[in-house]
């Protein structure tokens, strides 16, 4: 992009003096009567194209006067050209700059708005990542960030549904574009979800402090959202660009205190040197993943899921990691590499041990489940692995995707990969259904076909009757919608018992089966 700007800047010089050197040509070569003057086409193409009708015409006629009344026919002969002929050739190459002139316009025009498209959120028309992301400069200390996003927006938007996410994005958008729009250099962008990201020039320590201050003006104000009155309790994170930081990484540690504030229910948090060392050290994380996946050390396990009735067995797929340290626990790592595309690495290895673990011991199961995340539900790994299945001539409906609630409200498409999924024959199943932001919508609008209840939930029912019913309630539903059930975490036998009377299609725990790597 930047050599293109340099070559167009440049380009009016270029074209007058390829103008120039063409006319000593047209005159040393004998006159207008040679093919020369022709050549001139080239300089009004670069000046029209690079820079416009206007100034391509202007270079157009400085050209046509220079190849004009002073220019002869033949030079040796002294014969002047008739006033028609250069006219002529004036009128055409003014006529081929404004015709290059335009297009060149429309071109940049269209450029202009398909960048705008690409860099700009359609739901709130903010600026989005990718417009940060192509911005590569590094900034100084003058560049501050404030992430802001409301509490509970997940629990919100559980309860809601998706539709009501989107308004709710674009209120609060309008809410945040006129609290901010008093002052100067700041640039509001999104994030994901509810997430939004301030971006503030020349950021001294009180211009960060005004526009704070602004944004804690509306905190326990209202917001309505399709006539629904919203209780308004905002999160921060704060950060500021150092030296040796770009753009990007500062957004990045205005996130990571946007997140330290909602974990740890503040209103705001400043980004310090103890969070770049634990970033420092996820990111140590993430690279030495990296390499154990690359060396095989990343190992997939398996973990029966026993049928209540004796019937086929089902199974999960799980991620195991074995190092020098010994073995990293998947609540560790599997957040860490979820925030990159590893953890699509690590799906798609999942997925062809399964295709294989299917096509060896298909007969004895009744399905294999494997867990997509937010990240890498996307169809670029569910086309991968039905090029797999059905190259190994596989039924799809053996394979299970097996997905949190969260998933459900963090993107706008997943309604449609789901359903394409499903209707290619893959089953789909609720992992951890009631441990977050459970909303029984789900069971209606997607293609659910296996519950799995959360192991809290499940331990949980001998010390209430509340809990108890929930789960009465939950395995009622899902046998009336034609759906099987999974209880997680069975460890004891009473509890086990305690399932099967409530008629739990399938249990899973470490009663009846411990992960075991595949060999």
């Amino acid at each position: 992009m930047k050599i293109m700007k340099f070559v167009k800047s440049k380009s009016i010089y270029f074209g007058y003096a390829l103008s120039l050197l063409n006319v000593i040509l047209v005159y040393f070569s004998g006159g207008t009567s040679s093919v020369y003057p022709n050549l001139n086409y080239i300089p009004i193409a670069i000046v029209a194209s690079g820079l416009g009708r206007k100034k391509g015409l202007i270079h157009a006629l400085f050209t046509g006067l220079l190849m004009g009344p002073l220019m002869p026919l033949h030079v040796l002969g002294n014969v002047m050209q008739p006033a028609a002929s250069w006219v002529m050739r004036a009128g055409i190459y003014t006529t081929i700059a404004w015709i290059i002139g335009f297009f060149a316009e429309l071109n940049e025009r269209k450029t202009k708005e398909m960048e705008d498209l690409l860099s700009r959120d359609q739901l709130t028309g903010f600026l989005n990542m990718s417009s940060l992301r192509s911005q590569t400069q590094d900034f100084g200390q003058s560049t501050g960030f404030i992430a802001i996003t409301l509490k509970d927006y997940e629990a919100i938007i559980g309860f809601f549904g998706l539709k009501f996410s989107n308004s709710l994005v674009r209120e609060y958008a309008i809410v945040l574009e006129k609290l901010l729009d008093e002052f100067e250099d700041v640039s509001i962008y999104r994030h994901h979800g509810l997430e939004f990201a301030v971006r503030v020039e020349s950021a001294s320590d009180g211009k960060m402090k005004k526009i704070y201050e602004k944004l804690e003006s509306i905190h326990g104000s209202t917001i309505t959202v399709d006539e629904v009155p919203l209780y308004i309790e905002n999160r921060m994170g704060i950060a500021f660009a150092r030296e040796d930081i770009t753009l990007e990484m500062g957004l990045r540690s205005s996130l990571l205190a946007l997140h330290k504030a909602v974990s740890s229910n503040y209103m705001f948090y400043e980004y310090n040197k103890k969070d770049e060392e634990l970033y420092n050290n996820l990111t140590s994380m993430a690279s030495r993943f990296s390499r154990a996946l690359k060396e095989g050390n990343i190992k997939v396990a398996f973990q029966k899921i026993v049928h209540t009735c004796g019937g086929k067995s089902g199974y999960e797929l799980l991620a195991r990691w074995s190092s020098d340290e010994g073995n990293i626990a998947p609540g560790k790592f599997i957040p860490v590499i979820e925030r990159s595309d590893l953890i699509n690495e690590l799906t798609r290895l999942i997925i062809e041990r399964a295709v294989d673990f299917i096509f060896f011991q298909g007969s004895e199961m009744e399905f294999v489940s494997i867990n997509f995340s937010v990240n890498s539900l996307s169809m670029q790994n569910i086309t991968f692995m039905d090029e797999l299945v059905k190259a190994r001539g596989i039924d799809p409906h053996i394979i299970v995707i097996e997905v949190t609630e969260e998933v459900f409200i963090e993107t706008d498409n997943i309604i449609a990969i789901i359903n394409t999924a499903s209707a290619m024959g893959y089953r789909i199943a609720i992992d951890d259904f009631g441990s977050g932001y459970s909303s029984y919508k789900y069971i209606d609008i997607f293609p659910i076909d296996i519950i799995k209840i959360d192991r809290n939930i499940i331990s949980h029912m001998d010390k209430s009757e509340k809990t108890r019913n929930i789960v009465r309630s939950i395995v009622k539903l899902s046998q009336e919608n034609g759906m099987m059930t999974v209880a997680e975490g069975i460890e004891t036998e009473d509890l086990a018992n305690r399932c099967k009377g409530f008629g739990f299609d399938y249990l899973q725990g470490f009663l009846y089966h411990r992960p075991e790597i595949m060999k």
